[in-house]
Protein backbone atom coordinates (compact mmCIF):
# COMPACT_ATOMS: atom_id res chain seq x y z
CA UNK A 1 0.00 0.00 0.00
CA UNK A 2 1.56 3.04 -1.07
CA UNK A 3 0.80 6.89 -0.23
CA UNK A 4 1.40 8.88 -2.54
CA UNK A 5 1.84 11.82 0.12
CA UNK A 6 3.79 9.62 1.72
CA UNK A 7 1.81 11.27 4.85
CA UNK A 8 -0.56 8.99 7.21
CA UNK A 9 -2.92 11.02 9.75
CA UNK A 10 -4.64 9.91 12.06
CA UNK A 11 -6.20 6.25 12.91
CA UNK A 12 -8.47 5.54 10.35
CA UNK A 13 -5.53 5.86 7.57
CA UNK A 14 -2.29 4.32 9.93
CA UNK A 15 -4.83 1.27 10.51
CA UNK A 16 -5.18 0.05 7.01
CA UNK A 17 -1.27 0.70 6.22
CA UNK A 18 -0.21 -1.80 9.22
CA UNK A 19 -3.01 -4.20 8.64
CA UNK A 20 -1.56 -4.35 4.98
CA UNK A 21 2.48 -4.27 5.87
CA UNK A 22 1.79 -7.44 8.93
CA UNK A 23 -0.37 -9.13 5.83
CA UNK A 24 2.63 -8.73 3.56
CA UNK A 25 5.69 -9.24 5.56
CA UNK A 26 4.40 -11.75 8.13
CA UNK A 27 6.47 -12.27 10.70
CA UNK A 28 8.24 -8.90 11.02
CA UNK A 29 10.90 -8.54 13.06
CA UNK A 30 13.39 -5.41 13.84
CA UNK A 31 16.93 -5.62 15.46
CA UNK A 32 17.18 -2.11 17.61
CA UNK A 33 20.73 -0.38 17.27
CA UNK A 34 19.96 2.79 18.94
CA UNK A 35 17.49 5.21 20.80
CA UNK A 36 18.16 8.63 20.86
CA UNK A 37 16.34 11.18 22.80
CA UNK A 38 16.30 15.22 22.87
CA UNK A 39 13.97 17.53 23.76
CA UNK A 40 10.44 16.45 22.59
CA UNK A 41 11.18 14.30 20.80
CA UNK A 42 12.90 10.71 20.11
CA UNK A 43 15.24 8.92 17.59
CA UNK A 44 14.67 5.11 17.40
CA UNK A 45 17.18 3.31 14.91
CA UNK A 46 16.60 0.07 13.98
CA UNK A 47 17.16 -2.77 11.30
CA UNK A 48 14.24 -3.52 9.72
CA UNK A 49 12.95 -5.86 6.81
CA UNK A 50 15.17 -7.43 4.69
CA UNK A 51 17.98 -5.89 7.14
CA UNK A 52 17.19 -2.19 5.66
CA UNK A 53 18.62 0.44 8.08
CA UNK A 54 15.75 2.74 9.41
CA UNK A 55 15.90 5.52 11.78
CA UNK A 56 12.29 7.02 12.84
CA UNK A 57 11.31 10.43 14.87
CA UNK A 58 8.54 11.06 16.54
CA UNK A 59 7.75 14.16 18.19
CA UNK A 60 5.67 14.51 21.31
CA UNK A 61 3.19 17.17 22.61
CA UNK A 62 3.07 17.87 26.64
CA UNK A 63 0.39 15.36 26.79
CA UNK A 64 3.15 12.98 25.76
CA UNK A 65 1.32 12.09 22.74
CA UNK A 66 2.99 11.53 18.86
CA UNK A 67 2.15 14.97 16.79
CA UNK A 68 4.67 14.16 14.41
CA UNK A 69 6.52 10.99 12.94
CA UNK A 70 8.80 10.93 10.12
CA UNK A 71 10.71 7.47 8.84
CA UNK A 72 14.22 7.29 6.97
CA UNK A 73 15.13 4.49 5.47
CA UNK A 74 18.45 3.53 4.62
CA UNK A 75 20.04 0.88 2.18
CA UNK A 76 20.21 -2.72 2.90
CA UNK A 77 23.02 -3.98 5.50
Amino acid sequence: MKVPSGILRGKAAIRPYWTWGLALQPPLKFELLGVYVGFGNIGIHYRSVGRRLAVEVLTFNAARQVTHGVAHYGDLA
